[in-house]
């Protein structure tokens, strides 16, 4: 009887790790599943749809920036038509970059950003995602008299500064940073065509300096050493614990 091998690779993100196991034969040791959609639950586009694999890596990156940088607030923006063209989002892209860059300077702030823009059935762009750095006292409470009552009693605030150049925001404090990081990937690529790729529209944008996952072991095993959470024919992944990874180092020492 053949024995099937399967190369293991783990990667960190955080607190949490990523164990892949990528399918092998014995007898030629051929890789049949070279691309994988590094945990998120999606196999990957073996028609080799551009926007399809484009979105994959989007959401593969935004799931290890997400889980692997500390956020306080999970935020939404909305350009004001009155301030902003809402349909240029490289212009916007730029000058917000610069009001982060003048705000960390000015204020001492450590900001730093994972936004994900998503198109209106009109054309017009908002963003929402991850955000931290800015102090909760510095943002502003919502008025019951001037805005909708579900941000008030949600108790979210805005960034004056941002309301002003920019437009509506809003920021609520998060609870559990890896379920926001997961929700984040409901926006990836929502919303876009192929079109905006073409012209060269990212499907998300980050601050400067984030950390990212980081691979820590690639080796070879003869049966999977996790429970997946995910697999088909070719591949099975597993999020694991830092005891459970533990017990994988010990098991191939």
């Amino acid at each position: 009887m053949r024995v099937q091998y399967y190369d293991i690779n783990i990667v960190k993100y955080g607190h949490d790790y990523r164990v892949t196991y990528l399918r092998r034969s014995v007898s030629d040791r051929l890789r049949l599943y070279d691309d994988v959609d590094d945990g998120i639950g999606v196999e990957y586009d073996k028609i080799g749809d551009r926007f399809a694999s484009s979105v994959s890596r989007a959401k593969n990156a935004i799931l290890g920036y997400g889980k692997c940088n500390e956020w306080d607030y999970f935020v939404t923006f909305t350009l004001d038509p009155r301030k902003y063209d809402r349909y240029d989002l490289g212009r916007w892209r730029k000058d917000f970059s610069q009001y982060i860059r003048d705000r960390r300077k000015q204020n001492g702030y450590d900001l730093r950003y994972l936004l994900i823009p998503e198109r209106h059935k009109d054309g017009a762009w908002h963003m929402h995602g991850l955000m931290g750095g800015i102090p909760w006292d510095d943002l502003t409470k919502f008025d019951i008299l001037k805005h909708p009552s579900k941000l008030v009693q949600g108790g979210y605030r805005y960034w004056q500064g941002i309301t002003d150049k920019f437009g509506f925001n809003s920021f609520g404090k998060l609870r559990n940073r890896d379920a926001a990081s997961a929700y984040c990937l409901k926006y990836a690529g929502k919303g876009f065509a192929l079109q905006d790729m073409d012209a060269g529209t990212h499907l998300y944008y980050v601050s400067q300096g984030l950390n990212k996952p980081e691979r820590i072991l690639d080796s070879q095993v003869s049966c999977y050493l996790t429970t997946p959470d995910f697999a088909n024919e070719f591949c099975a992944i597993s999020w694991i614990n830092e005891t459970e990874y533990q017990r994988i180092i010990d098991y191939l020492r």
